[in-house]
């Protein structure tokens, strides 16, 4: 079979193709491959893989950096989806990762994602984000090991694939898992980073003199 059998039999009609029947055959295709032909194609292979990975688009500012961390317009909890300032700092989280910025010129409150417009929420309690950043810790070169890391699957309760992805870091002789778009981009704008480690179970906290990053840990597939 040659590239042109290939596209005679895409063009003939089959069931609606979704990007979950595509990542199921591509994974089908990858692990019925013998050793050595799976060696051969590794590189094309890991191209098309590619394209099921999310992409990092890199902030132009540590503003734009800081809304990262915000729950995208499906979670319930509206005060999530906007950037909060307590007149020491503004943070933002999806109660999985968080970023904050040391920052004092906005007054206490709840703020648009581009930071232009103070919201009337007065009436909205956020959470003491203080009590979610680790504290202590060992440090750890975060760089190196995002650079020598495993990708895998992230794991869930159900089967269904999810595309999404974690790096499996290998810490003090253990194998732990942090989403990996939320530690990429953690670490999109983040200059001069130090990372903090304390144990397997506590999220990382990644801060300079001007920023602070939360991601906790996560299940693997």
């Amino acid at each position: 079979m040659n590239i042109n059998d290939i596209a005679t039999l895409a063009n003939k009609p089959t069931r609606l193709i979704t990007k979950s029947v595509a990542f199921e055959a591509l994974r089908h295709l990858i692990n019925g491959l013998a050793a050595e032909d799976c060696a051969l194609a590794s590189q094309r292979l890991a191209e098309l893989y590619s394209f099921f990975l999310q992409k990092i688009t890199k902030p132009k500012t540590v503003e734009q950096w800081l809304t990262l961390a915000l729950a995208d317009k499906f979670e319930v909890r509206t005060f999530l989806r906007h950037v909060y300032s307590d007149a020491t700092c503004v943070v933002a989280t999806n109660a999985h990762r968080l970023h904050l910025l040391k920052i004092n010129k906005y007054p206490t409150g709840f703020y648009d994602p581009a930071l232009n417009r103070m919201l009337d929420m007065d009436d909205i309690p956020y959470p003491d984000f203080n009590r979610v950043i680790p504290a202590g810790g060992s440090s750890i070169d975060i760089l190196a090991l995002v650079n020598d890391a495993e990708i895998t699957e992230m794991g869930f309760r159900d089967s269904a694939p999810k595309f999404k992805w974690a790096y499996k870091l290998k810490i003090e002789n253990e194998d732990i898992g942090y989403n990996k778009h939320y530690l990429d981009q953690a670490l999109s704008f983040f200059p001069n980073v130090t990372c903090y480690y304390k144990n397997s179970v506590s999220a990382l906290r990644l801060e300079n003199n001007q920023q602070i990053a939360v991601v906790m840990p996560c299940k693997l597939n």
